[in-house]
């Protein structure tokens, strides 16, 4: 997916692929597999045990509410409220 998110970042940023001074990233930006991780971390394992606690502590929701909208008034065709 590497190619594809490239050519998004080229839409988004107003450019062209084939652009040699635009901002790029790298295959290696992307979600790694949890083997990959253990693999990569592999001489700090308390690095990956880490990432439950880490991620408890962020666990939130947001205070639920109802939709603001703004207002409006329905006319028909002809103007008439």
């Amino acid at each position: 997916m590497y190619d594809a998110h490239d050519a998004l970042l080229c839409v988004s940023e107003g450019r062209y692929v084939s652009e040699t001074d635009r901002p790029r990233l790298t295959p290696e930006h992307r979600f790694k597999s949890p083997e990959e991780m253990r693999l990569l971390f592999r001489d700090i394992p308390e690095a990956l045990a880490n990432t439950l606690h880490i991620a408890e502590r962020c666990h939130t929701f947001a205070p639920s509410r109802s939709p603001i909208l703004p207002g409006f008034r329905m006319t028909d065709a002809a103007g008439n409220i």
